[in-house]
């Protein structure tokens, strides 16, 4: 994750903001999505944009990931990236999102998450500068 951090940084400035997961062993899976859920939401604003990373998204190839990327920076907004928690995302936080996109239909730990998705924005970019990273462009 660092190696791509890293590489993002002097383009993208962005911060990583984590919500403690879990509840308690007598709350249900949707109660401990919704908790969690709301913490999300607690910690954006109603004027960025939202990505939420969801199983039910839409998939998008890198090519297209990135003119995502572009058309969202052209908005001039925030851009946010949602990850739900072991329970998946609240229906609220699905909601509030402007866009809903699945990385992949396999399910992947948090921490896999993470990387796979800075990965992508560093190809993004690349793609979008003409960056030799993303071959066949």
């Amino acid at each position: 994750m660092a190696v791509y951090a890293k590489r993002l940084r002097p383009e993208l400035d962005f911060q990583l903001c984590e919500i403690p997961a879990g509840g308690t062993k007598s709350q249900s899976r949707d109660q401990i999505r919704e908790r969690e859920g709301r913490s999300i939401l607690s910690k954006t604003d109603h004027q960025e944009y939202i990505v939420a990373l969801d199983e039910r998204g839409k998939r998008l190839d890198s090519k297209e990931f990135a003119y995502l990327l572009q058309d969202i920076m052209q908005l001039g907004q925030k851009l946010v990236f949602v990850i739900g928690g072991t329970e998946g995302l609240s229906r609220e936080c699905r909601e509030r999102a402007d866009f809903t996109l699945s990385l992949s239909p396999l399910t992947f730990p948090h921490m896999l998450v993470r990387v796979i998705l800075l990965e992508q924005l560093y190809r993004g970019l690349s793609i979008l500068r003409n960056h030799p990273y993303h071959r066949g462009c």
